[in-house]
């Protein structure tokens, strides 16, 4: 398959033509409801459509289950000027279309953040969720209905599914910078990193109230045009609000939606030199860059029988690990500064030690 060197969940689409790799749901199309625009979808998609799923208000499309190759009545739709596409499927980072970032290795622990950076900050990480004892992230993180992520579901091979424990590590990472912000964990990805666009917008407008959004994943799109369900998602995210993407690990300039979306700052990852990763993504796109190589942060615990049990904590690499970065930075100066995250934000952003043609400024 090219590009990808991470295996896809059975009832995944993957259409690879040596170049684009884009993974979508089978057999599903999202239109912009605006106007319309689904009306006439349905004039040109006619007998194709299977069932209507319905006008999706909260994210602004409608949604179809139809017949015929879904990519080719996707195009049919665009060459009429209907905005359209696949319910593309969105992987949590850090190894997606041939990324060499790291999976996650036991480490050592930390000493427990103190301080009252981040309060009355609400910070939402849509990711693979939270899992609950870790003796002291259990007080700052809620964990939205989940109380553990699945570690070993997919595979039951006895090792850590591939994005296993990524929710937990972001949250932690957050916490070492904010340690009185309050994160909702929301599960939109499964242990193998996967997750549906519709999902993830609709996850979106659900906490939408939240001062910062952090947004994990991302994917490489059809016609690298921006995936409908998330833009309008995240149009009605309101202005004070600040939406954080990790950039993605395929050391390209190709865009990783969603981070590439103006409304999103995307975040490249920075080694210990505070040069860009070799894996991480950049391009004009790209708006800041934070560190992301050998981070250390809170993992569940799970013993592989290789006598090396995580105990808590594990070390990982990835623009998924940059992300979050950002995200505590951009809570602690709300609390040290005031004012919204989207004053914070451009705050922190001017502490920046250089800024980068090709990665924006660099926070390291």
């Amino acid at each position: 398959m090219g590009k990808r060197d991470r295996p896809v969940r059975k009832g995944i689409e993957v259409w690879d033509n040596g170049e684009d790799l884009v993974l979508y749901m089978p057999g599903e199309i999202i239109v912009d409801s605006v106007g319309d625009a689904h009306l006439r979808a349905e004039a040109v998609l006619d007998g194709a459509i299977r069932e209507r799923r319905g006008v999706n208000d909260k994210v602004g499309i409608a949604h179809y289950d139809i017949d015929g190759h879904v990519l080719e009545q996707v195009d049919r739709l665009r060459k009429q000027g209907i905005r359209s596409g696949p319910n593309h499927v969105l992987a949590g980072e850090p190894r997606y279309k041939g990324g060499p970032a790291s999976v996650a290795a036991p480490s050592s622990d930390l000493a427990e953040p103190s301080g009252d950076a981040g309060r009355d900050v609400r910070i939402a990480v849509l990711d693979t969720g939270y899992t609950t004892g870790h003796k002291w992230l259990d007080a700052c993180v809620q964990g939205d209905g989940v109380v553990a992520e699945l570690l070993d579901d997919l595979s039951a091979d006895g090792a850590l599914d591939d994005e296993a424990g990524h929710g937990t590590f972001i949250a932690g990472i957050i916490n070492r910078l904010a340690p009185s912000a309050q994160i909702t964990a929301c599960q939109v990805l499964l242990s193998d990193g996967w997750g549906d666009e519709v999902t993830i917008a609709n996850a979106i407008s659900d906490h939408a109230d939240a001062d910062i959004l952090n947004l994990s994943f991302g994917a490489y799109t059809h016609g690298n045009l921006p995936p409908i369900a998330l833009v309008n998602v995240l149009r009605r995210i309101p202005r004070t609000s600040v939406v954080i993407a990790a950039a993605g690990n395929a050391d390209t300039d190709v865009p990783f939606w969603p981070a590439a979306l103006k409304q999103v700052w995307a975040v490249a990852a920075v080694d210990d030199a505070g040069q860009r990763s070799c894996y991480s993504n950049y391009g004009h796109w790209v708006d800041c860059a934070a560190p992301g190589d050998d981070v250390i942060s809170t993992f569940p615990d799970f013993d592989p029988g290789d006598g090396n049990p995580f105990q808590g904590w594990a070390r990982w690499s990835g623009t998924s690990f940059a992300a979050p970065y950002l995200a505590g930075l951009v809570a602690a100066e709300m609390t040290a500064g005031g004012g919204p995250a989207s004053c914070a934000i451009h705050r922190v952003l001017a502490t920046a030690t250089r800024i980068d043609p090709e990665i924006g400024a660099v926070l390291a």
